[in-house]
């Protein structure tokens, strides 16, 4: 108090002095009732601007938001599709794999059947040839035990017949309904088969029919006039189509001779 008094004395005392401080006071009080009013503001604009900035990052992350579900739902459809997918792919897998198994046990069993028929075949084959080996090791044998010698051609059958006790008829017999005479037989012949040198004839002597079938080129033909046990042969020694070349073998003074 006692300055303040001593300042106004001195105020009183200094007039000029005194203004000059008022106006001071009275700029600094303004200066900072502006500096206030600018803090004021600017905390107003900074308030603003955190507010919008808050609502512009709520808004984002409601958009980030969004488009995280839709990607679970995107990812949750694909799931289901694939899936789905995943599924009937299998069963198709499933259906087409016991196809392929139903269709290569048919192959096996139709594989099995085939080689089973040809084995079949082959060991019909085998012993069609065996049959047909026996027959001729057989004619072979007769021929080569009861016949002695047979003749192949013409020529050697006017041979065996200058050497033989036997006589001897040649004939050219032709596919035919009537039997050809040939001495006191008859022959008829048949059927032929050249590429295997095979016919069938039927002789037929005093009324008696005989059939032989799948005889084989050189093979001896015997046979026994009926009440006598002499041997008579046919000898067939070249089959053609529809046509046999050979001769009968007769003994001697047991029929006529047609030379």
């Amino acid at each position: 108090m006692e300055n303040v008094a001593h300042e106004a004395e001195k105020g009183k005392s200094h007039p000029i002095g005194m203004g000059i401080f008022l106006s001071a006071v009275s700029l600094s009080m303004c200066l900072l009732a502006f500096v206030q009013y600018r803090a004021h503001e600017q905390q107003q604009e900074l308030r603003a601007s955190a507010s919008a900035q808050a609502e512009q990052a709520a808004e984002r992350i409601r958009k980030l938001e969004e488009r995280a579900a839709g990607v679970e739902q995107g990812t949750a459809r694909l799931n289901d599709v694939t899936s789905a997918a995943l599924q009937d792919t299998q069963s198709k897998l499933a259906v087409s794999s016991r196809q392929i198994r139903v269709q290569q046990q048919d192959s096996a069993k139709q594989l099995s059947s085939l080689a089973e028929e040809q084995n079949t075949r082959f060991a019909a084959i085998n012993g069609e040839l065996t049959s047909v080996k026996g027959v001729i090791d057989q004619a072979q044998e007769v021929a080569s035990t009861q016949s002695g010698l047979i003749a192949l051609n013409h020529d050697q059958l006017l041979d065996l017949r200058r050497r033989s006790e036997k006589d001897f008829l040649e004939f050219n017999l032709r596919k035919s309904k009537q039997a050809t005479r040939v001495g006191d037989l008859s022959l008829q012949l048949t059927r032929t088969d050249v590429k295997h040198q095979k016919y069938n004839m039927t002789v037929v002597a005093d009324d008696r029919r005989i059939e032989k079938k799948d005889k084989t080129a050189l093979e001896p033909v015997q046979f026994y006039m009926p009440g006598d046990r002499r041997l008579l042969e046919v000898v067939v020694w070249d089959v053609k189509k529809d046509q046999v070349t050979g001769y009968v073998s007769i003994p001697k003074g047991l029929m006529a001779s047609n030379r």
